[in-house]
């Protein structure tokens, strides 16, 4: 009985999260640090770590909050003015330079099978992992060059003085919000399916 409540206590032990020093954490996690926030300082760092898994959670003093899995790889960046240019995924940055001209990313979430980036008008954009853009998110209408033609063309002949502000792109359908709340369905090549 001791036995187990000891391997519980070292269990809980190595899954607890920890306060740390910048020296605890990866080298990779230094290193993104230091080539993305020069002349910032680490001013916390905490690490809720498993074997093989876990994360480590780093503030910066500029703000910013970062998040990186237990080999150092970024996971996240929120609470900062403004996500390092370098730091988005080329890809994505090139969308969003292309698309969203004068905006930029103010939180970054990368997975293993999608990114999410936040720009700073609120828009929210989520891509595959090769930089594909599947969903996009607003409160004001999207611009006219994310949204595939047939789609904008519906909306416009059907619903007259409505905005687009939501587009989803799924393996066999499309699905668009628009800004008086309705919600249409179409086909992966843009026919149209249903009124949600």
């Amino acid at each position: 009985m001791k036995k187990i409540i000891l391997a519980a206590g070292l269990l809980l032990i190595t899954t607890m999260a920890s306060a740390q020093t910048a020296d605890a954490l990866p080298q990779n996690a230094r290193v993104f640090i230091k080539q993305h926030y020069p002349g910032t300082t680490i001013t916390k760092v905490e690490s809720k770590l498993k074997p093989d898994k876990g994360k480590y959670k780093v503030k910066l003093s500029n703000g910013a909050e970062l998040e990186f899995d237990a080999r150092g790889r970024l996971k996240e960046i929120e609470g900062s003015a403004r996500v390092p240019e370098r730091a988005v995924p080329a890809s994505i940055r090139q969308y969003i330079n292309s698309n969203f001209r004068g905006l930029y990313a103010t939180e970054l979430e990368t997975k293993s099978t999608k990114h999410k980036v936040k720009l700073s008008d609120g828009t929210k954009l989520e891509f595959t992992p090769r930089g594909k853009v599947m969903e996009i998110e607003s409160k004001s209408k999207l611009p006219d060059q994310v949204v595939p033609v047939e789609l904008r063309r519906y909306v416009a002949a059907n619903y007259s003085g409505r905005n687009i502000i939501e587009w989803e792109l799924k393996i066999n359908k499309q699905k668009v919000k628009l800004s008086d709340g309705t919600k249409l369905e179409f086909s992966r090549d843009g026919k149209f399916l249903k009124v949600d």
